[in-house]
């Protein structure tokens, strides 16, 4: 805690009281970060120093004095959360909040998010007028300081003192730039944030709701400017499937359906099949019936009129089937459209598709569907048109590129839920080799997923019957090793490589 240098008070003329400070916040900046060293300086360089340098008119020395701030007042410091209620603080915030360089306002705006949230730091910022300065820094020009503020506020938005100041107390700020003619960047960046405040509680919600977020996003989903579309899209999507209800879906449904833009309609698309599939089971009333026969419909026309070799287009509609197939709701509304057998006709051919895009984004759909079509005649369908590849994606798992192992893998693993799929796997005189065989595997999400496909097909329950006493003794041996088992070999760990990285 010793300082080699000494922070000595500023005792001499204005000009070289600049020079000395700023001579001392580099000092701090070469020692460690301890709150002795913090109280040193904070005791030896006054405020009125540290103000000085910011409008200072240097880049370089704004930069300095910003790593200073960070080091001194950022984190969660009892010293520095104490410094910031301090009248010294409650001068600096303000002085950094409305300064006109990028990096001070970003800064500062940084310092008062770095602490936690609760009632005496939210009730001090409506005190002192900060929240209502994180309000009005939402709409800053420099998007990097509207995120800041956005990030702020969304962690004051979940304690109760935070709702209140940003809901009632200060109800209309955040709509003053957010009309009609306004930038739609900033009414962007106000929506998002409200829609990601929605989502914290029951309770931001309902004020949430009382805010004109809902109405503005579907004019913006009626808009002729593509970028806005799409990114009114992808804010929707923030939304719980409940909340958008019967007023937005026919909305999304409408503008997908007369969309010419592929890249807005996938995303609209995508959009419609997350609500649909993130509904409750048992939700008959959230959407109608004639919506979701919409959402068929399209899903359906594309794939028929789609390249059979694969390409973007392609890609797109698998992702959305994949997500659509993500739950029993969502698998359910396919199954009773009518539209499920056509697409699990054409999906295997998009497995094996050269395109890179369209092969990965079919092995997903695929698995996904595979989990929920377990009952005929979906299952009878799937066994007719999965059960042949089998051997195509053995080639797959084996093969040297590590998305596409990754996709057979797990599409082995959804197979491994059928019988079907068990019989067609263990068919292949080296499946259970390969698959028990770790020291293959070079990166852990592959062991990962192998380790799934054999617990998977253990846990079947006609796996005896279909592979013999002998490979379930074996399956259940591997699965009570774990993943990463490794044998000994000549008295030592026999190690498998394993990398961090997660694909």
């Amino acid at each position: 805690g010793c300082l080699i240098h000494p922070f000595a008070p500023l005792t001499a003329s204005p000009t070289s009281k600049m020079a000395n400070a700023l001579t001392q916040v580099q000092d701090f900046l070469a020692h460690p970060s301890t709150p002795e060293v913090r109280a040193q300086f904070l005791a030896s360089v006054p405020l009125e120093a540290l103000v000085g340098l910011l409008g200072s008119g240097s880049k370089s020395t704004e930069e300095i004095v910003c790593q200073a701030l960070v080091r001194l007042l950022g984190g969660d410091h009892a010293d520095s959360r104490a410094f910031l209620m301090s009248p010294q603080g409650s001068q600096l915030i303000p002085a950094g909040l409305s300064h006109g360089s990028v990096l001070v306002r970003k800064t500062t705006i940084e310092l008062l998010s770095s602490k936690t949230f609760d009632d005496e730091w939210v009730g001090w910022l409506r005190s002192q007028g900060f929240l209502l300065s994180l309000l009005k820094a939402v709409v800053d020009p420099i998007i990097h300081v509207g995120t800041a503020a956005s990030a702020a506020l969304l962690k004051a938005a979940a304690t109760p003192m935070g709702r209140e100041g940003i809901f009632v107390e200060n109800k209309d700020q955040l709509w003053l730039q957010c009309e009609d003619g306004s930038d739609s960047i900033v009414q962007l960046r106000v929506l998002e944030l409200v829609c990601k405040i929605w989502q914290l509680s029951p309770e931001c919600a309902e004020m949430s709701k009382a805010t004109p977020a809902r109405a503005t996003l579907v004019g913006l989903i009626d808009s002729d400017d593509i970028l806005l579309q799409l990114n009114a899209v992808e804010i929707i999507a923030l939304l719980p499937p409940r909340e958008i209800g019967r007023d937005i879906m026919p909305k999304l449904a409408d503008a997908a359906e007369m969309c010419g833009e592929q890249v807005v309609f996938a995303r609209l698309l995508e959009c419609i099949c997350r609500f649909v599939a993130e509904l409750p089971e048992d939700d008959s009333e959230t959407i109608s019936p004639e919506l979701e026969d919409t959402l068929h419909r399209m899903l359906g026309g594309r794939f028929a009129a789609c390249n059979p070799s694969g390409d973007q287009v392609v890609s797109d509609l698998l992702n959305a089937l994949a997500v659509l197939c993500s739950s029993v709701r969502g698998f359910s509304s396919l199954a009773e459209s009518g539209t499920a057998p056509a697409i699990i006709t054409v999906l295997p051919g998009f497995v094996q598709s050269l395109h890179h895009p369209t092969r990965l984004a079919a092995l997903e759909a695929a698995m996904r569907l595979l989990q929920h079509a377990t009952a005929p005649p979906h299952s009878t369908l799937c066994e007719q048109k999965f059960a042949p590849l089998t051997p195509f994606l053995l080639s797959l798992a084996r093969g040297p590129v590590p998305e596409q192992k990754i996709g057979a893998l797990c599409l082995f693993r959804s197979m491994a839920m059928h019988a079907w799929g068990l019989r067609s796997m263990f068919a292949q005189s080296d499946f259970l080799t390969f698959m028990t065989d770790r020291r293959l595997e070079t990166f852990k999400r592959a062991l990962d997923e192998k380790f799934g496909v054999i617990s998977a097909s253990a846990n079947h329950p006609e796996i005896l019957e279909i592979v013999g006493e002998e490979r379930v003794t074996a399956l259940r041996a591997f699965v009570a090793q774990g993943a990463y088992y490794t044998p000994n070999n000549r008295g030592g760990p026999d190690q498998v490589q394993v990398a961090s990285e997660h694909l």
